[in-house]
This record gives structure tokens, sequence and C-alpha cells, in this order.
């Protein structure tokens, strides 16, 4: 007897969720057997200091349909995704986080999404309203302002991690080989066959988010100095200003002085006008070194992440 062909994979990185991701695969089973195609549910644990490694193992060993990884070290949420990715054999691919804030009971909206329109390479699940603070309203709408500056996409456009990809896309995704890999602006970059879908997110089972304002504020500026030149086109007509002002208020001074014998005034004038300089000089090569850094670690092939074992 041949095997089910799979149809669907769906990718949940998961992190110190032993009490959670039981409940979660117990409502994701029956929704995608009531669908009636082949799936299978990849489970990578990104080095849990719980027993999380535990839970997903018993839950393999009672369905064979969850696939589990275990990663060596933790290496956060996005590269357990692309790891996941690299294991995927459904022609489409869902992501959803292992906090119970992705309602499993709304894949289908994904799914007939996809199907009402066979053009798009992807559909993103998001809530009708935003369940954040103010700060992070006020980050998060920023993020998504300079987003669609440098990918060129819609501002109506939201990004989420409840995603339904096409597997072609995925594959693309996983030969970019990004060092800070972020799944939704990788996409951007590849495609821009994507709609968002209004679906239910609910509050967190259990725990805190970890995606603080400061960790959304240096996913910014990943996005930023990963996908646009723009920090140092901003460094090369801000330097070029302000070179050309420096030389017009020196000619300024030395007319003064040869023809009206005015003397330029005092120190203090001078040390502010070297220390906007040095300032300017050393935040310029802060921006070069952040380029840098990222060319570096691009070019030492470093791998995203080491798999502990697996079980399939």
């Amino acid at each position: 007897m041949s095997e089910e062909h799979i149809i669907y994979s769906i990718v949940i990185p998961t992190y110190n969720s032993e009490t959670m991701i039981g409940e979660l695969c117990e409502r994701l089973t029956p929704v995608m057997e009531s669908l009636g195609f082949g799936f299978e549910i990849i489970l990578v644990d990104d080095c849990s200091h719980d027993g999380t490694w535990s839970v997903i193992e018993s839950i393999h060993e009672r369905d064979s349909r969850v696939k589990v990884v275990q990663l060596v070290k933790n290496v956060g949420q996005q590269r357990a995704i692309m790891c996941a990715f690299s294991q995927v054999s459904g022609d489409y691919v869902i992501t959803m986080d292992d906090d119970l804030q992705h309602p499993p009971e709304e894949i289908p909206k994904l799914i007939a999404a996809m199907e009402a329109e066979p053009s798009l390479d992807a559909v993103i699940g998001c809530p009708r309203e935003k369940r954040q603070s103010f700060i992070r309203n006020v980050i998060s709408d920023l993020y998504n302002i300079i987003n669609s500056h440098i990918f060129q996409k819609s501002r109506d456009l939201r990004m989420a991690p409840y995603r339904l990809i096409k597997r072609q896309i995925v594959d693309e995704l996983i030969r970019l080989r990004t060092f800070n890999p972020i799944i939704g602006l990788l996409l951007l970059t590849i495609t821009v066959n994507i709609k968002n879908v209004v679906v239910e997110y609910r509050e967190r089972g259990f725990g805190r988010s970890t995606y603080t304002p400061a960790r959304i504020i240096k996913a910014t500026l990943d996005s930023i100095l990963q996908n646009s030149t723009l920090p140092l086109k901003i460094v090369s007509v801000f330097g070029t200003g302000v070179s050309m002002i420096s030389i017009l208020y020196a000619v300024y001074n030395i007319f003064r002085k040869i023809f009206l014998g005015v003397s330029v005034p005092g120190w203090t004038s001078l040390m502010v006008v070297n220390l906007f300089l040095f300032g300017v000089i050393l935040f310029s090569l802060g921006i070069i070194g952040e380029y840098l850094i990222r060319i570096i670690q691009s070019t030492q092939e470093t791998p995203l992440y080491i798999i502990r074992q697996k079980k399939f």
C-alpha cells in the first residue's frame, strides 16, 4: 500500500512549550483530518529548557504524522522555522506559533483563500484588530511603513506568523540562506502575490510573549540593513551636504578676514562645529560597520541551525 500523498505540512517551532504543545496538537489533528487531505505536522524543539522534547517525542510515538526535530542550541524562532522548511514534504506549508494564539480551527480560512485565488503564493492570517500596547502598536506601524518603502508593498498588507505558503516559494526561501532570516520579509523579496485573511487570534495560553519592543526594533533594523542601502544613501547625502556647508562657511570667513578685517570669534563655535562633524563621522562609521558585520556573517558559512536528532 502506497503512502498517502502529503498536501499540507504544518510547521510549528517550539520553545519551553511543554504545557501547551499537547493541546495544540490535539486540536490541530482533527481539523486537518476533517479537510480530507494528507498532512504532516513538523515540530522543531529550539533547545527548550523544560520537558518540551519529551512531550513532542511522545506525541510522535502516538501519531507518526507528527514529525519532531531537536536542535543542538537555541537559534530563535525564525531559524527554527527555516529548519522545519528543509524537512517538509507537502505541496503547501502552514506556519503557526506554539502558544495557542493561532487557533488551528482557522486553518480552513487560509486554505479557502488560496483555493479561491490559485495565483496567490501566500496567504497571511491577521486579526481584525491588533491587541497590543500603544507602544507596540506604534513600533509595529513604523515597521510596516519602513517595509512598505523597502519592498514596495502595500501598507494594507500586514505580515504575521500565521501563514499558508506554496511549496515552491518555501524552496526559494531555503535557497536564500540569509544569516538573520526574517520569514515575512524574505517572503516579500520573492513574491508580491500575497493576501491577508482575517482570522481569530486568541490570548496566549501560557506565559508571556518574547516579542518585546526591543526585539521588534532589532527586527526593524535588520530589515533595513539586510534589504536596503537606504541608510548608506542617507549618510552619503547628509555627508555631502555637511561638506558643502562647511566649504561655504570657510569661504565666508576667509572673505570676512581678508576684505572686512573681521576675525572668526572664539573657541566655542569652533568646538561645537568640530564635535558635530566628529559625531557625523562616527555615526557614519557605525552604519558602515553594521553593513560590514552582516557581510562577514553571510560569507562565514556558519550554519543557521544544527539538528541533534529527528524522528520522522
